[in-house]
């Protein structure tokens, strides 16, 4: 018996990932857990909301907004604790 056998894929070349950590926050397990909230209500990742909240702070203060090569990246959300 003769069975085909599928073909491997080729690999996917993915964009070089050239982004840093920018800030760390470290806070209660309750603050985790209201962030997380928010997050999960809004369906917003907690990064977006983070950077945006940034950049509206920067604003209305007068000050100089996000350099515009600063990338928002899509993805999957992370659902598991």
């Amino acid at each position: 018996m003769v069975v085909a056998m599928a073909r491997k894929k080729a690999p996917v070349e993915r964009p070089a990932d050239n982004r840093e950590i920018v800030i760390v926050l470290k806070d209660s397990s309750e603050y985790r857990a209201w962030f997380d909230g928010l997050s999960e209500q809004t369906l917003i990742p907690g990064a977006s909301i983070v950077r945006d909240a940034l950049a509206m702070w920067a604003e209305a203060r007068g000050l100089a907004p996000p350099p515009t090569g600063a990338r928002r990246r899509s993805g999957r959300r992370r659902t598991e604790k």
